[in-house]
């Protein structure tokens, strides 16, 4: 059974697999509804949370929730983010052995960092 609603960190980790897989489509509708049901959980100030919403609206399409993140990294940033603990699920995939190589990870570095 599909949930109705996921946490962020659960969110997330989904993102990072369909982008890295690009199967957006096999999902359906789910991911807009997510989306919506958790929206007024983005932050208003620059965060891990904002960054990992940033991730998401880009791999799901929401522009508004992508404009206002990237607003914030534009206002707030101090430096680059770190962006190594977005796949909470990685470690599940490359220890299935269905990421042959680390630099066939969605992100440079991003292996190394788990």
């Amino acid at each position: 059974m599909v949930p109705r609603e996921v946490e962020l960190p659960l969110l997330t980790g989904i993102a990072v697999v369909v982008d890295y897989l690009d199967c957006r489509e096999a999902l359906g509708l789910y991911p807009e509804s997510w989306v919506n049901k958790s929206r007024n959980s983005v932050p208003g100030i620059f965060c891990a949370d904002a960054t990992n919403w940033g991730f998401i609206s880009y791999v799901f399409g929401d522009a508004n929730i992508f404009s206002s993140t990237t607003q914030l990294a534009q206002q707030q940033g101090l430096d680059m983010f770190d962006s190594t603990n977005l796949g909470v699920i990685i470690k599940a995939i490359k220890s299935r052995g269905l990421l042959s190589r680390a630099e066939n990870a969605p992100f440079p570095g991003y292996l190394t960092a788990i």
